[in-house]
């Protein structure tokens, strides 16, 4: 009996597309739900990712622009140009 069972797992193919087509519908569903919340949650931890990067950025050049030892006039007159709100030190600043 024990070649028999080694005999039919070998015949078997048993790769991830071979499971995942012969599961049930509503395993397949599970799994598609799994397969795009994996996807949203890397979206969102790249974009965080990215914008957390860009603050960074910006918070060292107006940190660098306001301890250079400039005008202070100047640095509050380009930091409240161009209509944008300003946020994290700049906006302190301001």
């Amino acid at each position: 009996m024990n070649e028999a069972v080694k005999l039919a797992v070998s015949n078997e193919s048993l790769s991830i597309l071979q499971l995942v087509l012969q599961a049930t519908l509503l395993v397949q569903l599970v799994m598609l739900i799994l397969v795009a919340a994996s996807l949203v949650s890397w979206t969102v931890i790249f974009s965080k990712a990215s914008s957390l990067k860009k603050l960074r950025r910006e918070a060292d050049d107006f940190e660098a622009d306001f301890w250079s030892g400039g005008e202070l006039n100047s640095l509050y007159r380009r930091c409240t140009e161009g209509g944008v709100e300003p946020i994290g030190m700049t906006g302190v600043f301001v």
